[in-house]
């Protein structure tokens, strides 16, 4: 499966071919700009972010 990356103006973010790839993408983007929410499970910390994501097959 790859995951497409949305942010809250709908623009993609980027697309990922596994979880692991996505996970570290918003760890790199939590810590780059000093977000203190939570991302101990991906999918709620994209919607705690006000963001989506798409999955391809």
């Amino acid at each position: 499966m790859k995951y497409i990356l949305y942010d809250e103006k709908q623009e993609k973010q980027g697309k990922f071919s596994g979880i692991y790839e996505l996970r570290k993408f918003l760890c790199d983007r939590k810590y780059d700009i000093d977000c203190d929410k939570d991302i101990s499970c991906t999918f709620d910390y994209i919607k705690s972010i006000q963001w989506s994501f798409d999955i391809e097959e």
